[in-house]
């Protein structure tokens, strides 16, 4: 998949699947059929907007390379390209319906080859090993100071128990976190958590790339399960409740500071086929 440079402003209709991913939306293309010889970032920008396009949470482009590996990138809807848990979900499901891929599948991802598992009602991705990159964060925001682990998910993930999701504004607090010089120079994706139960977290996610609060994210929800886990608040499995309803189930190996065999598990739906034509 070649990834950068500008493509031409007219194009010929690309097929695609809308996907969902516990209310985690992208639009899904085979690589092969986008017509530009080298892929233009604005194509994403122009076809992530709500109201004005298809819409989404991000684009991803799918490439079969065996009989069991399949070539993923993913794009935020600024272009960007970066991990996505819930994305190689999608594009997992994705595989085994337009490219023929058997139920366990290798995905080559930027974060690495990982491994998929479509299961009878969603699919089981192993991200492999992630670390806490700061565990006594302290963000002063005003005349508050909000506490929060660093965690590597594939991408960073700032996840606070400091406020309770449902009485804050996520949107506001979550663009002024994400955007603090002490979440590193490019920020961080912003997870706001709390216990609910035993094995139970509700998680509200502000997703940097999106710059706004996505109805579920799946890096968000192994972020919040490990801090939580690191906090002593949780242990494996762990069932994430995203801001759609929908549960994405977490499951680890803590093996000193580190934890290994990370695994996300959930739903991820075709919602509707389609073409994207040039006005799109």
């Amino acid at each position: 998949m070649n990834r950068s440079g500008s493509g031409s402003n007219r194009r010929p209709p690309i097929p695609f699947l809308k996907m969902s991913a516990a209310g985690n939306d992208f639009i899904v293309i085979a690589a092969g059929s986008l017509p530009a010889a080298r892929f233009d970032p604005r194509f994403v920008q122009q076809v992530c907007r709500r109201r004005v396009s298809v819409g989404a949470d991000g684009v991803i482009l799918v490439e079969k390379k065996r009989s069991d590996l399949l070539g993923v990138a993913f794009y935020n809807p600024d272009g960007r390209e970066t991990f996505c848990g819930n994305g190689a979900r999608c594009a997992a499901r994705y595989g085994a319906i337009r490219e023929g891929m058997p139920a366990e599948m290798l995905l080559e991802t930027l974060r690495g080859t990982l491994r998929a598992e479509l299961l009878t009602d969603g699919v089981r991705l192993e991200i492999g090993a992630c670390g806490v990159l700061r565990q006594d964060l302290s963000i002063p925001l005003g005349s508050r100071t909000i506490r929060g682990i660093l965690i590597d998910v594939g991408v960073p993930h700032l996840v606070t128990f400091d406020l309770d999701p449902e009485e804050i504004d996520v949107v506001a607090l979550g663009r002024e976190i994400r955007n603090h010089p002490l979440t590193g120079p490019e920020g961080a994706n912003v997870d706001f958590a709390r216990q609910v139960g035993s094995g139970l977290l509700e998680v509200r996610t502000y997703e940097r790339g999106v710059e706004d609060e996505t109805l579920s994210c799946g890096t968000g929800c192994i972020a919040a399960a490990l801090a939580a886990a690191v906090l002593g608040l949780g242990t494996s499995p762990t069932v994430c409740r995203t801001r759609s309803g929908a549960n994405l189930r977490v499951a680890f190996h803590l093996a000193g500071e580190r934890f290994e065999k990370v695994i996300l598990e959930g739903e991820a739906r075709v919602v509707y086929s389609g073409e994207l034509v040039n006005e799109a």
